[in-house]
């Protein structure tokens, strides 16, 4: 019976994955494009490659990475041909990596129609890596189950349970249904632990010793995580000899384990280490991927890890889809119970003098025996502790995510149902433990659907009545270069509100067929032509590239405009828009009707200010570092003269009673780093520092801010932060950064 229903689980999961292999558009996964160029590489006959100043890879930062992998799958899809490489990958320059949820630009790559099956080329290469990652995931599996079975013999239910929570999990179906070396070290994890666990309980022998040697040199060729099996090994071998009380027969394990390993995989770090000095051949890396110079806070550490966790279950996308926050909840919920409920079956082994020789029974729910409980759970529990310390160690110079753990997703997928079913009389638990792999797999069917193909949904297309009725003016319309014309727009307000979002729909038709990608860029500018809000984008939120058009096709795009809470406008404002290569910042021109030609158009409506930027006091609220609030300002003028003098008044107030002492910056700022004024103080008054504060308390203050006398005619950024007087650390804000941008000023001579 299990071998038919591992046998279910096993061809669902390949078929699952298949499903997140089609629906998933290529590239569209954490260096998915970098990992396929390294086995292209492979797969023309290319050499391992050897940094060298200012030479740099097609693959990046994974030109540094064990090699075993990108051969395998170089040699698997070297029957292909993939000359359209470089047609196909197209980079989105707008794409927002690493933002959760954000408005558009989910997508890494354009993506047209050379991607539908059947598949050639390229395109074909990429998914046929897919599905080989997705029969190495099926193997992971298949470890799992036999982990589960060999640990833990008196629960016969576990194994299965523990293969479909490994199977189901949304995120593991989507990397295995990507092309990632991080599939195959985590399947030969997986073998390790098992093989382990084999020694263990089978007992040593040279064929088992050299298996599992061979192995662990195949991970340490594959990732260099892989290397963090090595002393997993060493201590469980250490642990067995130490019970065997035979030193002379752990030298022996050790001798048939890590020579062999040594072997199989010594020769890349022996390699490195001719080279650069650096066994592991990380100035390769870090030559594309700069490491943190300083290392992370407390509270960035818990939010890293916070994003780990969310990834470790299911962020989609170059983690920028994640799902629910209710699915994060219940998914926190359930590990947490879990995790408590593996303390609560440990305790009475642990603090008991002995244990029993036999499995016995504690509120109905069977109690794994000494032999196959503590040890076993001790076993898997370190295996998760290291991989878990292992992604910290990883914050600490890069940043981390949750595919990252997945050497150590059998323990998990073992260790949470066991758990869990501590919680629950017998009767209820082999229901409960098949409606939580059931909430999985629900979970995953659903993920590709609800979360991922919705992301890359390109621009509507329309018919041309739709589209020219928009305009209140039938005649007018736009010409960009002939290749695209403009004709209609629609706007969601009439005003321009501070913290609001402003909806622009732009109907666009293709007057010929592309072979660029154009950005569309929407300005919102006031008066002074100073741009008070921004988007630049490809067109359909970034998934509808130009290069993809047929001449006569219509298009509904749709721009979202932030308007900043710290707004700072005068009179009533405009919207431009116009087309340019962000590869050359080459302007396409517009031909308006009178045969103006123009780099950009403004759209024929003005938005007015809703409210008066020169009140007293505009509104708004950004927290520092959860202490201190800015919650109002004003300043004047807003057009100024080298040497002229801003009067600025700042409001704050105590979210909390602070504790430190604290300064404020205000800075005028020129591309982005050129500061051309700047006044440092105690906020308020010096006789009434910050550590002084209350909670709830409201300072307010006003001084002036000096121009620069030699500042270049510009339009300049008006930046407000605070930091710590005795270290000159910053207060940063939620989304990280440490100052907040009150809007533009214009220098003029």
């Amino acid at each position: 019976m299990s071998k038919r229903w591992i046998t279910a689980i096993l061809i669902a999961y390949v078929i699952l994955g298949t499903v997140y292999n089609v629906l998933v558009p290529p590239f569209e996964a954490p260096d998915e494009v970098w990992h396929y160029l390294y086995v292209k590489h492979f797969a023309e006959g290319g050499r391992l490659p050897i940094y060298e100043e200012g030479v740099s890879f097609p693959m990046r930062q994974e030109a540094s990475q064990p090699p075993l992998f990108y051969l395998l799958n170089g040699w698997a899809t070297a029957w292909i041909d993939t000359r359209d490489a470089e047609q196909v990958i197209q980079y989105n320059p707008h794409a927002a990596v690493g933002t959760a949820a954000p408005w558009g630009n989910r997508n890494m790559m354009a993506h047209t129609s050379q991607e539908r099956f059947p598949y050639r080329g390229t395109i074909l290469a990429v998914h046929l890596v897919r599905f080989l990652c997705t029969l190495m995931g099926a193997g992971t599996v298949l470890c799992t189950f036999a982990l589960a079975r060999r640990l833990f013999p008196s629960l016969p239910w576990l194994a299965l349970i523990a293969a479909g929570v490994n199977a189901f999990n949304p995120q593991f179906l989507f990397i295995h249904a990507s092309a990632s070396n991080d599939v195959l070290v985590t399947l030969l994890s997986a073998l390790t632990l098992w093989l382990l666990v084999s020694v263990a309980y089978s007992g040593a022998s040279v064929r088992r010793h050299l298996a599992l040697g061979f192995t662990l040199g195949l991970a340490s060729l594959t990732k260099l995580s892989g290397l963090l099996l090595l002393p997993l090994t060493a201590l469980v071998l250490l642990v067995l000899a130490r019970r065997k009380r035979s030193w002379n027969a752990g030298v022996r394990w050790f001798l048939w384990t890590f020579v062999p390993a040594a072997a199989v995989g010594g020769w890349w770090y022996v390699r490195n280490w001719m080279l650069y000095g650096d066994p592991f051949g990380l100035k390769l890396m870090f030559a594309v991927m700069t490491p943190r110079i300083q290392r992370p806070s407390f509270a960035e550490l818990m939010g890293q890890l916070e994003g780990v966790f969310k990834s470790f279950w299911g962020v989609f996308g170059w983690f920028n889809l994640p799902m629910d926050d209710e699915v994060y909840t219940a998914l926190a919920i359930i590990t947490l119970l879990g995790a408590v409920g593996v303390l609560k079956l440990l305790g009475p082994h642990l603090f008991r003098r002995g244990s029993p020789a036999a499995s016995s029974t504690r509120g109905g729910v069977p109690v794994p025996s000494a032999r196959d409980g503590v040890p076993a759970i001790g076993l898997l529990t370190l295996w998760i502790v290291a991989y878990i310390l292992g992604s910290v160690g990883y914050i600490q110079v890069l940043s981390s995510q949750g595919r990252l753990l997945f050497p150590a997703l059998p323990a998990v997928a073992i260790l949470l149902p066991l758990g869990l079913a501590q919680w629950l009389p017998e009767r209820r638990r082999r229901a409960a433990m098949i409606l939580l792999v059931g909430l999985l797999v629900c979970l995953a069917v659903i993920a590709p659907f609800r979360y991922i193909s919705p992301a890359y949904a390109g621009s509507a297309n329309v018919t041309e009545e739709q589209g020219s009725a928009v305009t209140s003016d039938p005649n007018w319309s736009v010409d960009f270069g002939e290749r695209v014309r403009l004709w209609g727009y629609d706007l969601s307000e009439t005003a321009v509100v501070a913290g609001n979002r402003l909806w622009l729909t732009l109907y666009w038709e293709g007057l010929q067929t592309m072979d660029l990608n154009y950005s569309v860029f929407v300005h919102l500018v006031d008066d002074r032509g100073v741009i008070v809000a921004q988007r630049d984008s490809w067109p359909g939120a970034g998934n509808d590239p130009t290069s993809g058009w047929q001449a006569g096709e219509w298009k509904r795009d749709i721009y979202p405009l932030d308007i900043p809470v710290a707004l700072l406008a005068q009179g009533p404002c405009r919207i431009q828009v116009g087309l340019y290569d962000h590869a050359t910042g080459g302007r396409l021109s517009a031909y308006v009707l009178e045969g103006t030609v123009v780099d950009r158009v403004v759209l024929p409506v003005e938005l007015a200010v809703d409210g008066d930027s020169r009140a007293p006091l505009q509104e708004l609220h950004i927290e520092f570092g959860g202490q201190i609030a800015l919650t109002g300002y004003a300043v004047q003028p807003l057009v100024v003269h080298p040497g002229d003098r801003l009067e600025i008044t700042l409001r704050w107030q105590a979210i909390q009673a602070v504790q430190e002492e604290y300064k404020a910056f205000v800075q005028l700022v020129r591309g982005g780093d050129q500061i051309w004024g700047q006044y440092d103080h105690v906020p308020g008054d010096s006789q009434s520092p910050t550590s002084r504060w209350i909670a709830s308390q409201v300072v307010t203050e006003t001084f002036e801010l000096q121009v620069g006398t030699e500042a270049p005619e510009d339009r300049y950024g008006l930046l407000v932060g605070l930091y710590q007087s005795a270290t000159v650390t910053r207060l940063r804000l939620k989304d990280g950064s440490d100052f907040v941008e009150l809007g533009r000023i214009d220098v003029r001579k």
